[in-house]
């Protein structure tokens, strides 16, 4: 279930609850599987990072984050930064002034948030299709092989 946040200005938050009877021995791994999608189209000018996008989690696993990024400033880099609990896990810098795809795994644990910032040296900095991809896994805890 997905409750979306929006404040009007800068930034987008999503929260990723349980799902209904999802067994608490369950673990989140990389996939294809989409699962949270902040799709609205952000803006930044500024020359210091600035939250644009943020996601609760409530598993802990592995995810792939994925956003598509531009900048107006040829020949100017902007900078995407995938931060996890505000520790910062893939800066990214786009020169393109055509949208492009940034996607990086992460490893998150129940309640981090996954976090999207950007920062411009000169023009103004996109970022839309902020998504979260991930499977969830049951760990088969009622057995142990000792020797196999």
């Amino acid at each position: 279930m997905e409750t979306h946040y929006h404040n009007g200005i800068d930034q987008e938050r999503i929260n990723l609850k349980d799902l209904a009877g999802t067994p608490a021995n369950t673990y989140l791994s990389s996939s294809s599987v989409l699962q949270a999608s902040a799709d609205t189209e952000r803006t930044t000018t500024n020359t210091s990072y600035s939250l644009m996008k943020q996601v609760n989690i409530y598993r802990s696993g592995t995810v792939k984050v994925s956003y598509d990024a531009k900048s107006t400033a040829s020949g100017y880099s902007g900078t995407g930064d995938v931060r996890v609990s505000n520790v910062s896990k893939a800066e990214t810098s786009i020169t393109a002034t055509e949208y492009t795809t940034v996607s990086v795994d992460v490893n998150v644990v129940a309640g981090d948030t996954i976090d999207l910032y950007g920062k411009v040296p000169l023009g103004t900095f996109y970022i839309k299709n902020f998504r979260i991809y991930y499977d969830i896994n049951t760990v088969n805890d009622d057995h142990k092989i000792i020797i196999d």
